[in-house]
C-alpha cells in the first residue's frame, strides 16, 4: 500500500519500481504475505493467552528483530537496546518459574 501511496504522490523518487520485473513484484507480494501471515498468527496466538504471558510475549518479539537485524544486516545494538534485551528475557524466565512455583 505505501508502496502504491508512494507512485502516486512521488512518481520520480520511485523510478526504480516502474522499471521493475514482474518477478520482483511477486517476490515483494510473497514476503509481504508471508509478513502478514506471521503478524496475524502471533496476534490470533495471544488473544487465546491469559494477559499476563501475552505481555512477557509480545515485547519478546523486539528481541528476535533486534537478533535477525544483527545476523542479515550486521547491525549492532547500543547498550540502550542490550539493556532492553536482557529485560525482555529475565521477564520471560521470571514468569515461567513463575509458573512452575
Amino acid at each position: 500500500m505505501l508502496t502504491l501511496t508512494g507512485l502516486v504522490l512521488h512518481p520520480a523518487e520511485l523510478d526504480f519500481a516502474a522499471g521493475a520485473e514482474s518477478r520482483v513484484w511477486l517476490l515483494l507480494l510473497g514476503v509481504g504475505v508471508v509478513i502478514g501471515s506471521m503478524t496475524y498468527a502471533v496476534l490470533y496466538g495471544l488473544a487465546r493467552v491469559p494477559a499476563n504471558q501475552a505481555i512477557v510475549i509480545l515485547p519478546f518479539k523486539l528481541v528476535v528483530a533486534a537478533i535477525a537485524a544483527y545476523l542479515l544486516s550486521d547491525k549492532r545494538m547500543d547498550v540502550q537496546g542490550w539493556i532492553g534485551t536482557a529485560m525482555s528475557i529475565t521477564a520471560s524466565l521470571f514468569f515461567g518459574h513463575k509458573e512452575d512455583a
